[in-house]
């Protein structure tokens, strides 16, 4: 199976908590979960595989960056094993193309359904207002909770 993981997914995965950085600051909420974590293993271990665009690297990149400076790390780090994985469990899509949307889905999240649909895959969030616009039957890929996704990464490739 092909996932596109919303950084929302990767910031759980490093912080290994729910993290509010809608301040500019990121902080832990209290409320521990694996699961994101768990998510990006699995995918690795049982064949699936990622689709990440230039965008979408970046702001990997970015958020790992943030979070070590707010002193939250992870060892392992989920990005460092993506990397690792590059070659056999990542589809590149430098640039995927814009297409139309249904007007609910976030403006701020475009890049992902880009992707999304680009690839095939199925985008992975915790995102609401992506959630929301997944009723949409014109938005054109499957939209899954950590959890679900995580039921199906657990099914080999």
């Amino acid at each position: 199976m092909l996932f596109v993981l919303d950084e929302n997914v990767l910031i759980r995965a490093i912080a290994r908590d729910e993290v509010d950085f809608s301040s500019g600051r990121y902080v832990r909420l209290g409320n521990p979960d694996r699961s994101a974590l768990d998510l990006v293993a699995v995918i690795m271990a049982n064949a699936h595989t990622l689709a990440i665009s230039v965008e979408l690297w970046r702001r990997y990149a970015h958020h790992r960056e943030q979070l070590q400076e707010s002193g939250i790390v992870a060892a392992p780090n989920p990005l460092d094993v993506i990397a690792q994985a590059w070659v056999s469990r990542v589809r590149f899509i430098p640039s995927p193309p814009s297409v139309d949307l249904p007007e609910i889905f976030p403006m701020k999240d475009v890049y992902l359904a880009y992707l999304a649909l680009a690839s095939g895959a199925a985008l992975v969030t915790e995102d609401e207002g992506i959630h929301d616009a997944a009723g949409d039957p014109s938005l054109g890929f499957e939209v899954l909770r950590i959890a679900e996704a995580l039921e199906r990464a657990r099914q080999p490739a």
